[in-house]
């Protein structure tokens, strides 16, 4: 079985909550140590599969992006908890995912807006020169709602297609 590490001490508020979700959602899981808990499950791993395999190709699968708002809402704001700052900010190296988080915000009737973060080179104490391989971005998500004509449904980025349409998914 592969192995989906999810690395969340027992005393972690958390841990109640993912657990109590993997058992919902009917996911097979075992726990691999007693003071931390690493997973294995195959319906883990084919959930994870969709959503990419290394920083700068992951991606919201599309059968996610077609669900009803209120998941839409709970999508976004898992997103939030798990990469965003406190400013509502999100990081990725994915450009892919830039679209996709975008697309989603556009679906809930939030206003976004993205930036590409320099590339520069970190020199640590030791000497040790870190330069960045891809190309990072800010995604910034604004609490206020665009209101958006409903007949004009259609992004600005561009999918595989060549253009994404947006349906309204607002009030």
């Amino acid at each position: 079985c592969p192995r989906i590490i999810i690395d969340i001490r027992k005393t972690d508020k958390s841990w109640a909550k993912l657990s109590a979700c993997f058992d919902r959602v009917g996911l097979i899981w075992s726990q691999h140590n007693a003071i931390d808990n690493y997973f294995s499950s195959w319906g883990l791993y084919h959930w994870f599969d969709k959503c990419g395999h290394t920083s700068w190709d992951k991606r919201i699968p599309r059968e996610y992006l077609e669900y009803e708002t209120p998941l839409l809402k709970q999508l976004l704001q898992g997103i939030l908890d798990s990469d965003g700052h406190r400013n509502r900010c999100i990081t990725t190296t994915s450009f892919g995912l830039v679209q996709d988080i975008i697309e989603l915000c556009m679906k809930l009737g939030y206003c976004t807006y993205f930036a590409k973060i320099p590339m520069k080179s970190t020199t640590l104490k030791c000497g040790r020169v870190i330069t960045a391989r891809h190309q990072a971005y800010n995604i910034y998500v604004k609490r206020r709602k665009v209101h958006y004509n409903r007949r004009i449904n259609t992004a600005w980025h561009k999918n595989d297609n060549g253009a994404a349409t947006v349906p309204y998914a607002g009030r």
